[in-house]
């Protein structure tokens, strides 16, 4: 599942945590910093200070709610459902106000859809004006209808 990161956010605490090498991708989608934290220094933090561990457990447990919430979202919700639903999420995590930038590839990926009636979708979408699309550049006319999709 791809997921989206933001500032002070952590990627890899299940490898950490599970002592297993860190797999996935990431990529940038602007301008970014990020600063390395060696495995030994963040195990030594947990182990003198509770706050930190909490603080690991909190995101962990916020990991497993949206896992869940996105297994719901796979196994009860329509397609255009999910895609909207993907769609506002998107929109709601973005800097810009109502646009934002992301392949239909990424987009199947994060609401388990086939690209193929990705496209089909954002189509549909565009043509009852939902969303305006220029390449990979989304651009949200109506969140509402979007975020009230109904099933």
């Amino acid at each position: 599942m791809m997921n989206l990161y933001h500032a002070d956010d952590y990627l890899g605490i299940h490898a950490l945590l599970l002592n297993e090498p860190y797999t996935e991708i990431a990529e940038a989608l602007e301008d970014s910093s990020i600063c390395l934290l060696p495995k030994d220094a963040i195990i030594d933090l947990m182990n003198h200070y509770p706050d930190v561990s909490a603080h690991f457990i909190r995101i962990l447990a916020n990991n497993i709610k949206e896992k869940e919430d996105h297994l719901f979202q796979l196994a009860y919700h329509s397609v255009r459902k999910r895609l909207a639903q993907t769609l506002v999420k998107l929109n709601n995590q973005s800097p810009a106000a109502d646009q934002f930038r992301i392949s239909r590839d990424e987009l199947a990926a994060m609401a388990g859809i086939a690209m193929e009636t990705v496209s089909r979708t954002l189509s549909d979408f565009k043509d009852e004006k939902l969303i305006e699309k220029k390449g990979s550049h989304i651009s949200i006319l109506d969140l509402t209808r979007l975020a009230g999709m109904k099933n």
